[in-house]
């Protein structure tokens, strides 16, 4: 089935042109011009692949299938109505804060990750704290955040659960100084002679990565850091090569600072996971976070 994204203000526009059949009525009523009416009706239409309208004469009349989209539409606009005011409602109350660990190398995507929940829920503060992988088995012991973010989950007590929230891709890059920026690896021969730049972490994803090296038969010894994010720091440095995630190394490749290497690494990727205890949610906040990753996800 093919997905529609469609927006809330075209469901708007295409419900009040149906109701009043007219451009300038609708465009009052909805505080913008007549020409923005008409545009979010045109890419609802796109998205469609169908015509909502037909003209005749100065007239607009609904399309056969406008007639239909048209009973939903009013649905929809009835119960975004009706959460939007619960919303409202929920907003005016006091909530506890919620508080979120996330591993360090997640620092790249966190904030855009939760930017819009704060956005939309301006009332409900947090606490955010970034701990190293090794340390997550203890965050959930000690019980001393609400929500762990963190990639390949490590083994948790029936108590906790955990919900997916997508796949993070790997690329081998190098620094701009380095040799490799200007060259095409077209064997694995080309990389025998690199140093790498590693972590001693245990989490799956290295262990990943420890396999993949072996497999290039790397002679050198690696550089050891103590995280994935100084990782990128340490490839920033020319200090050698290293397997870092696309994400964390998106703004430096555009800065021309970082460049990845063409090459095959198979099936080397990240999960990242939300770990949240299995009790039923003690804190109006908590329930109203996870729903939001619930429907976003």
């Amino acid at each position: 089935m093919q997905k529609i994204n469609f927006s809330i203000k075209q469901i708007e526009c295409f419900y009040k042109v149906a109701m009043t059949k007219s451009l300038k009525m609708a465009s009052n009523q909805l505080f913008i011009s007549p020409p923005a009416v008409w545009k979010h009706i045109k890419n609802l239409e796109l998205q469609c692949g169908e015509d909502l309208f037909i003209k005749t004469g100065i007239k607009l009349e609904l399309s056969d299938f406008g007639r239909l989209l048209l009973l939903e539409a009013k649905k929809f606009l009835t119960e975004t109505h009706s959460l939007n005011n619960c919303i409202s409602s929920l907003s005016k109350k006091s909530f506890e804060p919620i508080r979120i660990a996330f591993l360090n190398s997640f620092q790249n995507i966190i904030f855009n990750l939760i930017q819009p929940f704060i956005e939309n829920n301006p009332s409900i503060p947090f606490e955010l704290s970034n701990e190293r992988w090794a340390d997550c088995n203890n965050i959930l012991e000690e019980k001393n955040f609400d929500f762990v973010i963190t990639a390949d989950p490590p083994s948790i007590k029936s108590e906790y659960k955990y919900k997916y929230l997508g796949t993070v891709d790997y690329g081998l890059f190098c620094s701009s100084k380095h040799i490799l920026k200007d060259e095409l690896i077209n064997n694995i021969a080309n990389l025998e002679n690199e140093t790498f730049v590693t972590t001693r972490s245990t989490s799956l994803p290295q262990k990943k990565q420890n396999k993949l090296i072996q497999s290039w038969r790397v002679k050198k010894k690696p550089i050891y850091v103590d995280s994935f994010l100084a990782i990128r720091e340490a490839v920033l440095a020319n200090m050698g090569i290293g397997l870092i995630t696309t994400f964390m190394a998106e703004e430096d490749v555009i800065a021309k600072k970082l460049y990845e290497i063409p090459l095959d690494l198979g099936d080397l990727k990240s999960e990242i996971f939300l770990i949240y205890t299995s009790l039923e949610f003690q804190k109006n906040s908590h329930e109203i976070f996870y729903n939001y990753f619930n429907l976003n996800n």
